[in-house]
């Protein structure tokens, strides 16, 4: 149901509560939100199945699901995290219906640097916000071949979805920044 697509910012409504918890205790620490937004809409000027965009940092994507647009903004995300001077990056989304399927609704999968996986792990079972370290298997980056671009936005296998994902995001991380990816 079309109307059930308000559950696609789950993640900049998590980023924006995280920040509303950090301003009201006045912690004393240097953070930076970046919260990007689309709206999926079809129109003359929409993207196609088959579109490819070019990234700034010189990846080019075949667009074969329309509906994956989160992984797209995201890696426009991380690419100016990196512009202007991140050094660790926690990008979360409510990104596939997969990481449900495989961890159900309390506990939210996690990928990427392993010390600060921990940490995070570690800070969410202290605060009921349960994370599941997930693994980013490399040989599962051929089902984001493309023959049109340099990876497809989405898989070609209808399995693994939320690794497949977290793959795709990978591309976009800088090596300058430590990393986790958080599928909600």
């Amino acid at each position: 149901d079309i109307s059930d697509a308000r559950m696609d910012m789950g993640g900049a409504a998590a980023v924006i509560g995280a920040l509303d918890i950090l301003v009201r205790n006045q912690a004393h620490v240097n953070v930076t939100a970046l919260i990007p937004v689309v709206d999926n809409v079809p129109d003359a000027e929409a993207m196609l199945p088959s579109s490819v965009v070019r990234y700034p940092n010189g990846l080019t994507v075949q667009v074969a699901n329309t509906d994956g647009e989160g992984r797209l903004i995201i890696a426009d995300a991380l690419i100016h995290a990196a512009n202007i001077g991140a050094t660790k990056v926690i990008d979360i989304a409510t990104l596939t219906g997969n990481v449900g399927a495989a961890l159900g609704l309390g506990i939210a999968g996690i990928w990427g640097e392993g010390e600060m996986t921990q940490n995070l792990v570690e800070i969410g079972e202290r605060n009921g916000e349960r994370l599941w370290p997930m693994p980013l298997m490399d040989e599962y980056e051929v089902d984001l071949r493309s023959n049109y671009a340099d990876l497809r936005n989405v898989s070609t296998s209808p399995f693994a979805g939320a690794i497949t994902a977290a793959l795709f995001i990978r591309r976009f991380v800088a090596e300058s920044l430590s990393w986790v990816h958080i599928d909600m």
